[in-house]
């Protein structure tokens, strides 16, 4: 949670600002206490769309996105994705390899993770990889 710089009443509107860190926005009266402190309300709600089942979920690696996207190859008329969206739902197979199956999700081997991490290491890190390789 935030802390709070000094509050201040605002000369032209006499609403409560806090003056430090925030640029003197004005704070909601809900947003302070009776004993003048300031209380996180987190960040502004935006709007919500008009009907939220229409909302799509362009890109991910969650839960949420998987299904969706199943479900959307099922809509299309894929049978397998919908028996995989089935399966996730009752928990007898997870989101990702439900996705590998699919095939719009690739499975990361070893050697892959490999030249990943490799391309990121430092020259210590890599001489040092090496030099336990050859001893095992």
């Amino acid at each position: 949670m935030r802390t709070w710089s000094r509050l201040d009443r605002c000369r032209k509107t006499r609403r409560i600002v806090w003056r430090y860190g925030t640029g003197g926005r004005a704070v909601p009266p809900a947003a302070v206490r009776r004993d003048g402190q300031a209380v996180d309300q987190g960040r502004v709600a935006r709007k919500k769309a008009k009907n939220p089942s229409k909302r799509r979920i362009k890109y991910g690696a969650n839960l949420e996105y998987t299904l969706a996207r199943l479900d959307r190859d099922a809509s299309v008329g894929s049978a397998q994705a919908a028996e995989l969206a089935a399966q996730v739902r009752a928990g007898t197979l997870s989101a990702n390899t439900a996705a590998i199956q699919a095939g719009f999700r690739k499975q990361r081997e070893p050697l892959d993770r490999l030249r990943h991490w490799w391309k990121r290491a430092s020259e210590a890190e890599r001489e040092r990889f090496l030099a336990e390789v050859r001893n095992f």
